[in-house]
């Protein structure tokens, strides 16, 4: 949002190993940037995120830093790693619209 604040209707949604769907309200979910990385055009990117999902933490980092398009919207897309303490537990896809410009520094 472009006041920094979580948006209202936040929510989290986690797939068990068997397929079984957990959902989690805004107060049980919550995402925390803990690293950035910044393209060429100055725009810096959340790429390591802290996930809240109830009583689990996990940390959410990019395999790649760079995997910013360019097209009528630039954005970041790409493959990331998913990890409980230090050990890795899974991959997942990550997409983010709508960084750049003033907002970034001041949302830190």
């Amino acid at each position: 949002r472009k006041d920094c604040q979580p948006d209202p209707y936040n929510h989290g949604l986690r797939l068990s190993p068997e397929g079984e769907r957990v959902d989690y309200s805004a107060s049980e979910f919550s995402l925390r940037p803990l690293r950035y990385w910044r393209d060429q055009s100055g725009t810096d990117w959340p790429i390591e995120w802290q996930v809240v999902l109830g009583a689990d933490q996990f940390n959410v980092s990019a395999l790649v830093p760079d995997q910013v398009m360019a097209t009528g919207i630039r954005y970041w897309e790409g493959i990331v790693g998913v990890h409980r303490q230090s050990e890795r537990i899974g991959t997942g896809y990550l997409e983010m619209t709508g960084y750049g410009g003033n907002r970034d520094a001041a949302c830190r």
